[in-house]
């Protein structure tokens, strides 16, 4: 089996970040359950608490070494790029022990360090770019990144042999904006999917939670969340929004002042930060999963709640169409009216709500089994191993 070198600028357990940390995580350790032999270089950007560092360790079976990075570069950024000498120094000395070099992500300095010395020395490379190449994402920084791009990614881009996308429609964007000729693999990502009969069954009672469960950031627009709340007790639907996540304070606190005055703080709780059996508490104790986010590549909090049977109402900027396709939830522009009228249907039709909640787990189920996008991972690595 092909020996892979994954490299991240961040890694587990910065959680902070969001999603895509614990996904790549829990894809990395069923890999190396199914015998691949995995390493990951990253940095401790975004880490809270002590770590070792510049030495192998192991997290979960998952071989990571964390590398320290320089803050001189801090007017880039809040990490400075994460430019890491020692991650880099490892690279030069290692690099040509693997088979296949796996790139996380694309705007810092490890995964360009990466790319560069793997076209060097012909190594095989796939970068999963998780959604940053999106004409949508490129136009926000746009004048940094036309120039990063143009200046440091685009003559390494034309030697990559693979790049990763979750969509077919994120693949083809990306593709022909950036006028790209490397083949291309979708694998989307994947969560542990619990069997049905750990689930608690999500039935209508006549109440319904509404719950976000995400980073607390402008893109993902609580607010707007706020406004469909305030309509709701207009028309006396009554329902309550349960927030959970971390992230932007400055963002946090303006929400929490524009629920205050709303009134609306007897329906809308902020949480904080849930992980392991609280967020599974918080998940099973829900009804409906909320995004109105203005710019999503691929949201595993989807995912986690159609896993946990909860229907989904999302907005069309999480690009994911196959949720309604699948009866799974509702996919809605950002209209305050479009959101009450699938709230108030789903608050008035039981029948249509428990089939929904069915139909959501169905879906993920069959399309989304961490164990196996796996094996396409496997598939992949051994092929580009192989040539």
């Amino acid at each position: 089996m092909a020996r892979v070198l994954q490299i991240s600028a961040s890694y587990y357990p910065a959680l902070k970040i969001g999603g895509p940390i614990t996904a790549v995580h829990n894809l990395n350790k069923i890999l190396v359950q199914k015998g691949l032999d995995l390493t990951v270089y990253t940095t401790n950007a975004h880490i809270d608490g002590p770590i070792t560092l510049n030495n192998q360790t192991s997290v979960d079976g998952v071989n990571v070494t964390y590398f320290d990075f320089s803050t001189a570069l801090d007017f880039m950024g809040n990490t400075g790029w994460q430019y890491s000498p020692s991650l880099k120094k490892a690279l030069i000395e290692n690099i040509a022990k693997y088979d296949v070099i796996h790139i996380i992500g694309l705007w810092s300095y490890p995964p360009l360090i990466a790319l560069r010395l793997a076209n060097k020395y012909k190594i095989p490379v796939i970068i999963s770019a998780h959604g940053s190449l999106k004409p949508e994402h490129f136009a926000t920084k746009h004048f940094k990144k036309s120039i990063y791009y143009n200046m440091l990614l685009k003559k390494q881009f034309k030697k990559t042999v693979f790049m990763q996308y979750f969509t077919q429609d994120e693949a083809l964007d990306t593709q022909s904006f950036f006028k790209l000729n490397s083949k291309y693999i979708v694998i989307p990502n994947g969560i542990n999917i619990l069997p049905e009969n750990e689930q608690i069954v999500n039935q209508h009672t006549g109440y319904i939670n509404l719950l976000y469960l995400g980073r607390i950031h402008p893109v993902k627009g609580i607010e707007f969340l706020v406004a469909v709340l305030d309509g709701l007790k207009r028309i006396n639907i009554n329902v309550k929004l349960k927030i959970v996540g971390t992230g932007d304070t400055e963002y946090l606190n303006s929400l929490k002042l524009l629920v205050v005055e709303s009134d609306l703080t007897d329906r809308i709780e902020f949480l904080g930060f849930f992980d392991g059996e609280k967020k599974d508490r918080i998940l099973k104790n829900s009804n409906v999963f909320v995004l109105p986010s203005y710019n999503e590549a691929f949201s595993m909090s989807i995912l986690e709640a159609m896993s946990y049977k909860l229907p989904v109402i999302i907005s069309d900027k999480c690009y994911f169409p196959e949720v309604e396709k699948n009866n799974a939830g509702v996919v809605l522009h950002h209209d305050v009216g479009l959101w009450l009228k699938a709230i108030e249907l789903i608050v008035n039709d039981p029948e249509a709500f428990n089939k929904m909640s069915s139909d959501a787990y169905v879906f993920v189920k069959n399309n989304y089994d961490i164990h196996q996008i796996s094996l396409k991972y496997l598939e992949c690595f051994n092929y580009l191993a192989s040539n």
